[in-house]
């Protein structure tokens, strides 16, 4: 079990900064859970995964926290192909990926969350990067037929 909460992006940030040859992070995060999954993303934003399957968009030009969704708790409970738990980072990287099109250079600046458990899909949404805002999904499907 991981015992550090407090995570230290410094190397990570380093690469992306390009700060030359110091090796001073560049800013601390302390999340509430430990960190199971982290990608860098080409908008800037650092995305994060939790213990608890919770997914947050971090800025990682400051380490301000610019949003949390718990969007991927449901794929706690999905078997890998032999049957077994499978490890929250192996989750994050399954099912979650963010959008890219040589065409459209914008749809980067969203991620696609599709999760399954082989037989049905379990979930979907599309997510903006920057804001956290649930674009399509079924929780908007299910709001807006609320309101009609």
């Amino acid at each position: 079990m991981k015992t550090m909460k407090l995570l230290a992006i410094g190397i990570v940030l380093m690469l992306v900064a390009n700060q030359g040859m110091s090796q001073e992070a560049l800013w601390q995060h302390d999340f509430e859970k430990e960190v199971e999954w982290s990608k860098i993303t080409d908008a800037g934003v650092l995305l994060v995964g939790s213990t608890d399957m919770m997914l947050m968009g971090i800025d990682s030009r400051n380490g301000e926290k610019l949003w949390e969704s718990d969007i991927m708790k449901g794929a706690r409970g999905i078997k890998g192909a032999d049957g077994k738990k499978q490890k929250e980072s192996a989750l994050f990287d399954q099912f979650l990926s963010v959008l890219e099109s040589e065409e459209y250079p914008e749809m980067a600046d969203y991620i696609g969350i599709k999760y399954t458990d082989n037989l049905t899909f379990k979930n979907y949404a599309i997510i903006n990067l920057l804001t956290g805002e649930e674009v399509l999904s079924p929780r908007i499907r299910m709001e807006k037929g609320k309101t009609r």
